[in-house]
């Protein structure tokens, strides 16, 4: 881009000096005396240099997001996502564990050193904050957060759906409880969250493009799972802080539930019955 704005300065500069004496100068049918030609000219070399330097402070921020190193993870569901990118090379984690928790600072450990770095080396964090399996997104969380402590790091907060980049209406949905779904409904432009009944779903998503990470019984749905890969996450993560948006430390970062645990629905219906 740059030696294109160089090669119009040079041909703004050949005018400049070959057609001094010319007693005037077409340009969208009004004529231009030596003077005006001379200002008009000199303006256009001045915009040329200053849209080069705005080029050249453009890739040097480019280049910068490239260098930096970032970790991602997801354990918001049955899948253990992992994702590091360290300066261009990256490396990726996208396995099926039952107990998540158990394994998940291992495996970080193992993707880290598989690019040659370590923590000390992140310049920044990336967490799915749900929503999700209750267990798995506190186990994750707490996680992020220590490492955040530890290495004076900010995090970028991960609502799932928002891994994806659809371009049309799409509903996602993944089970909650007994009888009860997540439901994330794309309209085209954003992203809505709410929890629904098994009996409410087919009315909702009648003639609307649906993906769930198992097949649910009555609704045809595509299955995906998991529904979004280590890369996609690595790339919000991304989007996330060169925007600065979604962005905390480590004690502001907090689950995105959507439904409040039963146990601690049990406990404000027990402080109900008491009043």
């Amino acid at each position: 881009m740059s030696h294109q704005y160089l090669d119009l300065q040079r041909i703004l500069m050949h005018f400049l000096f070959y057609f001094p004496k010319n007693p005037c100068l077409c340009f969208r049918d009004q004529y231009l005396t030596n003077a005006h030609h001379l200002s008009f000219l000199v303006y256009m070399v001045v915009i040329c240099s200053a849209m080069d330097m705005l080029s050249v402070i453009i890739g040097l921020a480019f280049e910068r997001m490239i260098d930096l190193n970032f970790l991602a993870i997801d354990t918001s569901s049955s899948w253990l996502k992992i994702a590091v990118q360290a300066g261009e090379e990256i490396a990726t984690l996208n396995m099926r564990y039952k107990r998540r928790s158990d394994f998940l600072m291992i495996e970080i450990d193992h993707i880290l050193k598989s690019v040659n770095i370590s923590l000390d080396d992140l310049d920044g964090l990336g967490c799915v904050i749900g929503p999700g399996h209750f267990t798995g997104l506190r186990s994750g969380l707490a996680s992020v957060k220590a490492m955040a402590f530890a290495n004076s790091l900010k995090i970028s907060a991960l609502p799932y759906p928002e891994c994806l980049t659809p371009k049309e209406p799409l509903i996602l949905l993944r089970k909650a409880r007994k009888g009860w779904w997540y439901f994330s409904e794309f309209d085209g432009s954003k992203w809505s969250y709410s929890m629904q009944a098994h009996e409410k779903l087919k009315e909702l998503v009648e003639r609307k493009r649906v993906i769930s990470e198992e097949g649910i019984e009555g609704l045809k749905t595509e299955i995906a799972s998991p529904i979004f890969t280590p890369l996609e996450m690595l790339k919000s993560l991304e989007k996330a802080f060169e925007k600065g948006e979604n962005v905390y430390d480590h004690l502001s970062l907090k689950p995105f539930y959507v439904q409040r645990p039963i146990a601690e629905e049990k406990l404000m219906e027990k402080k109900r019955g008491k009043v």
